[in-house]
């Protein structure tokens, strides 16, 4: 079989996707900056820091300086360009389906499908209603731009210096983007391509990218970055297998207790082998088929490798935007068999359950972070102010809601942003007041003039000592 040959895009999907992508997620719209969102809004956003400490992610830090400058502290701003953002990753995934897969009699409501369920798919919430979790979304979007780069209709080198430069734009927003390399080799074996590109003129010009990546990551002589990394990679080889059974279960589960997990994730295999079973034997006089639907398997393997290293949660929704391009090639293979189903009628119905199952997980993912956010307002609203002269250290603080921040980090910094000086309260980890506190690795000492508060049952309650 030839490779698809690079179709004219149409261009007035994107704001319809954009559009979506907003009725959806308008509820979360307006909700307050979420644990290390404080950091970002206050230190890249308000002070103009090239990037947060831990982080060395430039291009994304410098995003919330831009709307800054645009729109101020508030997080609506912030967050109107992650839902945008998920907007432009369904489109890009609208124009990966024409691109690279389906049949003509499919290819649009193929297109469509996969687009629309990226936007509603309710397990990678984190990247769009947490704002510092744009970060994957926008590894996301410029790994797709690459990829539909290298398949494009203009002159071989062209593609190869716009992949090359969409690798280098996306590592400097998120780590993900690295992986383009690794997706390119089952395109290139599967032919997908339609007009032949230098092959070792771009393994050089991706080699090339990585090694300056890599470098401007050690140049810029943050130490507390490589720890941030080593937390991922300093395992023992069985806890990344470990993690193979819940990065696929949670692909297609909610988190839930662990006691319904362990079933539910037995009765998803069984499930899933008896569809792709179904699915493989249907094909068997259909080589493209077989050929895409394989191609497929193979980048969400690639990508499967992110959650595998950071791990996923099997509990609550925490770290979800580790699934965020993972699921961008799983709402594609979804969209391809569900397109191949022989009977209007069943497939009617297929989708409609998938669109119904989705909003309804998504709306309950959505109220998690509903939640945080009240409670986060409410601390604000009630923080005690400081002594004349000293501090205001506070303990009790929550650190999540179900998987949905709310100050695992970044209170000093939201004490700023409030407009009070945030530099004069501590949050500390202890339940009650303690001669020595470690804050930022500084020891800090509580005297006469301080204050120590603990957030219990939804209110502030002072210590009458302090050590």
């Amino acid at each position: 079989m030839e490779a698809r040959s690079p179709s004219h895009l149409p261009w007035w999907p994107l704001p319809v996707l954009v559009a979506c992508s907003l009725l959806v997620f308008w509820p979360v719209l307006g909700l307050t900056a979420f644990s290390d969102d404080h950091s970002a809004l206050w230190n890249s956003g308000v002070r103009g820091i090239p990037w947060r400490n831990g982080f060395f992610r430039p291009l994304s830090d410098l995003t919330f300086h831009v709307i800054h400058l645009l729109g101020g502290t508030s997080p609506l701003e912030q967050r109107l360009f992650n839902v945008a953002l998920h907007g432009a990753n369904a489109f890009l995934l609208f124009a990966f389906f024409r691109r690279y897969i389906g049949r003509p009699s499919s290819i649009r409501t193929g297109a469509w499908l996969a687009a629309l369920l990226f936007i509603l798919y309710p397990f990678h919430q984190e990247s769009i209603v947490w704002l510092v979790g744009r970060e994957s979304s926008l590894g996301t979007f410029f790994t797709l731009l690459g990829l539909l780069f290298l398949n494009s209709a203009v002159h071989p080198w062209r593609r190869v210096v716009l992949a090359c430069a969409a690798m280098f734009i996306g590592a400097l927003c998120y780590e993900s983007a690295l992986l383009l390399p690794v997706l390119i080799i089952p395109i290139a074996r599967s032919r997908m391509i339609s007009q032949p590109i230098p092959e070792r003129s771009l393994g050089i010009g991706l080699a090339a990218v990585t090694l300056l990546y890599a470098a401007l990551w050690v140049l810029q002589g943050d130490p507390s970055v490589g720890s941030y990394f080593g937390q991922f990679l300093n395992k023992e080889p069985m806890g990344f297998l470990t993690n193979i059974p819940k990065v696929c279960a949670r692909l297609f589960l909610p988190a839930m207790d662990p006691t319904f997990m362990a079933p539910a994730t037995g009765a998803l295999f069984v499930a899933l082998t008896v569809v792709m079973t179904v699915a493989w034997r249907s094909m068997r006089n259909d080589e493209e088929g077989r050929r895409n639907l394989s191609f497929l398997a193979l980048l969400l393997l690639f990508t499967c490798a992110v959650p595998v290293l950071g791990s996923v949660s099997t509990r609550t929704s925490e770290s979800d935007r580790f699934l965020y391009m993972p699921s961008a090639f799983l709402c594609i293979i979804v969209a391809l068999l569900v397109t191949r189903l022989a009977y209007r009628g069943i497939m009617g119905a297929v989708v409609v359950f998938l669109f119904v199952g989705c909003g309804l997980l998504l709306r309950k993912n959505h109220h998690n972070w509903e939640r945080a956010s009240a409670t986060t307002e409410q601390i604000l609203i009630q923080l005690p102010a400081p002594p004349l002269k000293g501090r205001v250290f506070i303990s009790g603080l929550p650190d999540a809601h179900h998987g949905a921040f709310i100050f695992r980090n970044g209170f000093r910094e939201a004490v700023h942003l409030s407009g009070r000086p945030g530099d004069r309260y501590i949050p500390v980890g202890m339940p009650g007041p303690n001669d020595t506190v470690i804050y930022r690795d500084e020891a800090l000492h509580p005297g006469p003039e301080d204050r120590w508060w603990v957030w219990r049952d939804g209110s502030f309650r002072l210590h009458e000592t302090v050590p």
